[in-house]
C-alpha cells in the first residue's frame, strides 16, 4: 500500500514528464511532509497535543520513509509544534519517495546529467493503475458523496489544506465541491490529532505560498525589465 505522501506524489508528477509543474512545487513538499504526519498519527505512533506533536511507542515501521520521519520526530527531544516540525520533514523527502516509487515499480526513474555534471532526473509513470486507483477513490468521495474511510479523507483534507486540489478537480470541479471539502476536513471520520495535522499543513502551506510570493517579488524587482513579472 502507498502511503499518503506517495499518493500526493504521483497525483502531482506528469505521467509522461516524469516531473512535477511550477504552479504545484510551492506547496508540494509541504503537503508530502504532512502526509507523513498524517500517516503516523492514523498508525497511533503520534498525537498532537496543544499544536505540539507527542510520539508513542510502537513497533517499528516497514515503511522506511515513515520510519525516518518518525525518528525526525523523535530526534527534537521535547515536543515541538507541527507547524515547525513540517518543514524539517519535508527536506529530502521528496527524493525519497521517489526512490521508494521507483524500487516499487509505480514510476521509472530516468536519472542523466546535462554537460556531464548538472543532474536532470526525471521519474516518469511505469503503472498507472496505482495513480488511478488513488484518482478514483478520492474523487469518487469528493464529488459523489462516497463515505470515505479515514485514509482518503485525510488525502483529499491535506490536499485541500495544501491548496494542491488541481491535482484531482477541474476548475468547475473545485468551485461546486468547496462545502464539500470543507466536510471531508472537519468530519467526524477524522481523529483529533489528524485535524490537528491538517490545520498544520493549512498553516504551514500559507506560509510557503507567502515566502514564494515574497521571493517571486523580489526577484522582479532585481530585475524589472524581465517579461515574467
Amino acid at each position: 500500500m502507498t502511503s499518503i505522501s506517495a499518493e500526493i506524489l504521483l497525483l502531482a508528477l506528469d505521467d509522461e514528464k516524469g516531473s512535477v509543474g511550477v504552479n504545484v512545487s510551492s506547496t508540494l513538499d509541504t503537503a508530502l511532509a504532512g502526509g507523513q504526519l498524517l500517516e503516523l498519527a492514523i498508525a497511533g505512533l503520534i498525537t498532537i497535543e496543544d499544536k505540539r506533536v507527542i510520539t508513542h511507542d510502537g513497533s517499528p515501521l516497514e515503511d522506511p520513509v515513515l520510519q525516518a520521519a518518525l525518528e525526525r520526530i523523535e530526534e527534537e527531544g521535547k515536543p515541538k509544534k507541527a507547524e515547525s516540525i513540517i518543514p524539517k520533514l519535508a527536506r529530502g523527502l521528496r527524493k525519497r519517495l521517489l526512490a521508494q516509487l521507483a524500487e516499487q515499480g509505480v514510476v521509472r526513474a530516468d536519472e542523466r546529467k546535462i554537460l556531464g555534471f548538472i543532474p536532470l532526473n526525471r521519474y516518469p509513470e511505469a503503472d498507472g493503475a496505482v495513480e488511478d486507483a488513488v484518482r478514483h477513490r478520492v474523487r469518487g468521495v469528493i464529488l459523489n458523496s462516497q463515505a470515505p474511510d479515514e485514509r482518503t479523507a485525510a488525502l483529499a483534507a491535506v490536499i485541500q489544506a495544501a491548496d494542491l486540489e488541481s491535482l484531482i478537480l477541474n476548475r468547475e470541479e473545485r468551485k461546486a465541491s468547496k462545502q464539500r471539502l470543507k466536510e471531508l476536513a472537519e468530519g467526524e471520520v477524522l481523529s483529533p490529532a489528524i485535524s490537528h495535522a491538517i490545520a498544520s499543513v493549512n498553516a504551514a502551506a500559507t506560509a510557503a505560498i507567502v515566502a514564494a510570493t515574497s521571493a517571486s517579488a523580489a526577484s522582479c524587482s532585481a530585475s524589472s525589465s524581465s517579461s515574467s513579472c
